[in-house]
């Protein structure tokens, strides 16, 4: 709806909502006017202030008020409002206000609703293209019976889960999980959903049914290892890595994820080896690089751990040639120099081509300040390793022991 003037548009949003007999019809559209825009607070987060306002809208039916300088390329007032089925008083007093000036859309189209859901998606607005699936849902339930329409919620579910709106996150693949109970991607969603909110209980009945319907899937197995470990449980991690060895034994990513497990237990470091071996060798030219330049830094620590550092630095230099900026191989590279070679300058180096894209790496930092510690800089030393204590965190340990030797070394007067 177009409006000549905000005075207008002011006017008829008060006399829709009820006039001077609502007492809060003047309190609601001032807002309105501040914050442009007014969604159902169940489903999203843009929301009136005050919970009374919410409740008075939501009784009068509204879905959605959008306040907008322009709509389909014209400049002007306008008012987009979306209602409830049940808001039949309240489009009856929208025609009565402005007959012929509005149109209000009461149709059902499926294919050109999806065409504007796909419209939606390409255009980042995410809230129009979760009102169009809403009402595509509403209108035909089995609507997620037909694949390429279960493809398009299952994608707008994920986009979803990026934006963090975990709410219709949910809600679509609660919906997607009723036609495909056993779809792996719908339990990966909604653990992921459950992680992110802090029900690590909720998120772990996702995954490992997810696994139970699934065995051996790749990131349902990764996502649960990950989790596993978080809480401590690194041991019931190697399990579950190992029952999916068990199934795919010559999968590069599980054998790296087990040597990745097991790599912080020293006792294990022969294990660790073999299994970075059996990943490099099982490479494929099919295998994302991410996962090779991964591999080839973790191999190489657990390499120099094992006093084979010829073949570690060719492995830290091969996973640079892939990635020449890449700051967790150029500070493996700076560590690998500064604690195993002793080669301090080489260190600095490496730490010092962190900063170069990216200023804030407090471990570059921290690796600076080791290596001119190391080569008797105190006072290059200091200002490196402060640096690096205002941007890691307060319990990162090798800083903690860093700062402690950098005491017991410092210059007596």
């Amino acid at each position: 709806m177009q409006f000549a003037d905000t005075k207008e548009c002011e006017e008829f949003l008060c006399q829709l909502l009820g006039g001077d007999k609502e007492p809060l019809v003047r309190e609601a559209v001032n807002t309105l006017k501040l914050r442009s825009s007014w969604y159902e607070p169940k489903l999203y987060r843009d929301v009136l202030p005050i919970i009374k306002l919410n409740k008075f809208l939501r009784q009068k039916g509204v879905y959605s008020i959008r306040l907008l300088n322009s709509l389909g390329g014209k400049v002007g007032n306008w008012v987009v409002l979306s209602l409830n089925y049940n808001a039949k008083a309240l489009k009856k007093r929208a025609f009565q206000l402005y007959k012929g000036r509005i149109q209000i859309k009461d149709f059902y189209d499926e294919e050109k609703l999806k065409k504007q859901l796909l419209d939606s998606i390409a255009n980042n607005d995410l809230i129009e293209a979760n009102n169009l699936l809403a009402l595509l849902y509403t209108k035909n339930p089995w609507f997620f019976k037909k694949k390429d329409n279960f493809e398009l919620g299952l994608n707008l579910a994920e986009i979803n889960l990026e934006k963090d709106e975990l709410y219709q996150a949910n809600r679509w693949y609660q919906c997607l999980i009723k036609e495909e109970p056993d779809n792996p991607l719908l339990y990966l969603g909604l653990g992921n959903i459950y992680m992110l909110s802090g029900d690590l209980e909720v998120a772990f009945y996702y995954f490992f049914t997810g696994l139970d319907l699934n065995p051996g899937h790749l990131l349902l197995c990764y996502n649960t290892c990950l989790l596993l470990q978080s809480v401590g449980e690194v041991d019931l991690a190697i399990e579950e890595v190992e029952e999916a060895l068990k199934i795919n034994p010559q999968s590069p990513f599980f054998h790296k994820l087990a040597g990745d497990l097991k790599l912080a237990e020293k006792s294990r470091l022969e294990e660790v080896l073999e299994h970075y071996k059996i990943a490099v060798f099982a490479m494929t030219a099919n295998e994302p690089q991410e996962l090779l330049i991964q591999l080839l830094n973790n191999y190489s620590l657990a390499l120099a751990e094992n006093d084979d550092l010829d073949v570690a630095e060719k492995m830290l230099h091969e996973a640079l040639n892939l990635d020449e900026n890449r700051e967790d191989t150029l500070l493996n590279l700076s560590a690998f120099y500064g604690f195993y070679k002793h080669q301090n300058d080489l260190a600095i180096e490496y730490a010092n081509r962190v900063l170069k894209t990216n200023l804030d790496s407090g471990k570059a930092y921290h690796n600076l300040g080791l290596g001119y510690l190391a080569k008797g800089n105190w006072g290059k030393a200091r200002w490196y390793l402060y640096k690096a204590k205002k941007l890691l965190p307060q319990d990162y340990m090798p800083l903690n022991n860093a700062l402690v030797d950098l005491r017991s070394k410092r210059p007596r007067s």
